[in-house]
């Protein structure tokens, strides 16, 4: 697996760790609080009793308003039991219901209630109390909460993650890219290291051989530079150089043999590594396709064209759209373009691709100032 694709999971993982914490706290706290607010409504309900029959005036008759009070708040999900000085007065409390506290909850045929036990003095006799109240849609609403939560974090999760994979796909492909590219001047090092240390060679084949390694170890380092740069460049770090056009067509001309050159453009204004590296490129790619290569530089307008065969249409469509090959062929030259549009984009300037049988095929590239 890529170093980038690790990172993304660890970092998507840690997303969806602490999204699902902070999900599950604030369910936690909207419970509780809603929570305390019916055990308070219910602590309310059992001190309105206390005070209803505090203030009856016909204790002859109290018992039977008790009882008579006690069937209202049944109707209403609130069982009581009251007794006096020990006896029994009205109990609609189960019998085999447990509680630990004065107040509790509990759990009666599968319905939650809030249990609250009190003993009030009132007329010189002692009423026990006992108010349970049903608050079982506390519960079913905190079900629908966490349900609602686990859809918002999946949906979450689906638009960060791809967001987060986009983006860190995009910080990462200058790397993949400089990697492509590091690999052709690296094999071509240990090649001819390992004909030197065959040891049977003439001199001048020794120097033929130090003198590729030397060159292909400047070309290493170049784009180990450029890959330095790159990461600047990611930041809006650019370097604008006046670079005389004249100089950048010779350095070219003399790296690739049988190019050929035509210029009439004095300077061009960017990064003067980048740039080498973007002709570097396109000559590279149109050497691999044709035998003649020429490098044209017109008014705003440089040109790389190659006798090669023709590009397709498909192609041609993924190039100066998409700006990279298409899968199945994008192992030999697809990271080097997508590297040269990423320089052209940085200079704001416009690259194209055409490609005919009769004319071969020409990258335009146009100068923006």
């Amino acid at each position: 697996m890529q170093l980038w694709k690790k990172n993304y999971l660890i970092t998507f993982l840690l997303f969806l760790l602490v999204l699902n914490t902070g999900l599950f706290c604030l369910s936690q706290v909207l419970f509780k609080n809603d929570l305390e607010r019916w055990i308070e409504m219910a602590l309310m309900g059992e001190q309105r009793f206390a005070y209803a029959i505090s203030e009856f005036e016909d204790t002859a008759d109290i018992n039977e308003q008790i009882k008579y009070i006690c069937r209202g708040y049944y109707t209403g999900n609130a069982r009581m039991s009251v007794s006096a000085d020990g006896k029994s007065i009205v109990n609609y409390i189960p019998d085999d219901l447990k509680f630990a506290y004065s107040a509790d909850i509990v759990t009666y045929s599968g319905r939650k209630y809030v249990l609250l036990h009190d003993t009030e003095e009132i007329r010189g006799n002692s009423y026990e109390i006992i108010y349970m109240e049903d608050i079982s849609q506390v519960y079913k609403e905190q079900k629908w909460r966490l349900a609602g939560l686990a859809c918002a974090s999946l949906m979450l999760a689906a638009i960060i993650g791809t967001m987060l994979y986009i983006t860190m796909k995009k910080i990462y492909k200058p790397v993949n890219h400089i990697a492509h590219e590091l690999r052709n001047p690296l094999t071509v090092i240990q090649g001819y290291g390992q004909y030197v240390q065959m040891g049977k060679i003439c001199e001048e084949d020794r120097f033929f051989a130090g003198q590729q390694i030397v060159k292909e170890a400047r070309t290493l380092a170049e784009r180990v530079d450029r890959l330095l740069i790159m990461g600047n460049l990611r930041e809006g770090n650019i370097r604008c150089l006046e670079i005389n056009a004249d100089t950048l067509f010779q350095e070219l001309k003399e790296s690739y043999e049988g190019l050929e050159i035509e210029n009439d453009i004095i300077s061009v204004t960017g990064d003067p590594n980048l740039i080498k590296c973007l002709f570097q490129n396109l000559i590279s790619n149109g050497k691999r396709a044709g035998d003649r290569m020429k490098l044209t530089g017109k008014g705003k307008y440089i040109t790389v064209w190659n006798d090669g065969e023709e590009i397709g249409e498909e192609d041609l469509r993924y190039l100066n759209k998409n700006h990279r090959w298409p899968g199945e062929t994008v192992k030999d030259n697809g990271f080097g373009i997508a590297l040269c549009y990423d320089i052209i984009k940085l200079h704001r300037w416009k690259m194209s691709y055409a490609s005919s049988r009769e004319e071969g095929t020409t990258v335009t590239i146009q100068i923006m100032e």
